[in-house]
């Protein structure tokens, strides 16, 4: 009779698609900063494109739990700054990728901190033109406007 029951409960509840994966992190800088993970392991909870990290000291069984009975919903979601498809994420992923490849250029034999501060400063130096490009632009929009009013 329990048995029934519990069939007949299991059958008006909606059916949950639930993948579980892991990774073999192989501590990739990339992957690390991607996923915003500060310890390993760590529990991370997606849906719908929503970002949310787990407590750790889940068993298997209590992640399941958790997950069936929508308790994974107070869970706040991670911050733009750390949501693994954001922009900040991705600029910051070709920061790295750029670095590593400034670091394992046959061209250059240089330490990877090198590497990094290479890489930082022809950062700046774009933006600097950049900047110095949109102001000689602008200077020459006011002077267009100044000739038109005379």
């Amino acid at each position: 009779m329990e048995q029934e029951q519990q069939q007949r409960r299991d059958k008006n509840k909606p059916e949950r698609n639930i993948t579980v994966a892991s990774m073999e992190l192989n501590y990739s800088e990339a992957l690390v900063r991607r996923f915003s993970l500060e310890s390993l392991p760590t529990i991370l909870h997606v849906k719908d494109g929503e970002f949310r990290q787990l407590p750790v000291s889940y068993k298997v069984k209590e992640i399941k739990d958790v997950i069936l009975s929508d308790c994974w919903m107070k869970t706040k979601t991670l911050p733009f700054w750390k949501h693994p498809n954001g922009w900040f994420i991705h600029a910051l992923i070709l920061y790295i990728k750029l670095i590593d490849e400034v670091y394992e250029s046959q061209y250059l034999s240089i330490e990877y901190d090198q590497a990094a501060w290479l890489v930082r400063i022809c950062l700046m130096l774009i933006a600097t033109m950049q900047q110095k490009q949109k102001q000689q632009q602008q200077q020459q929009e006011q002077r267009r406007r100044h000739r038109q009013r005379q």
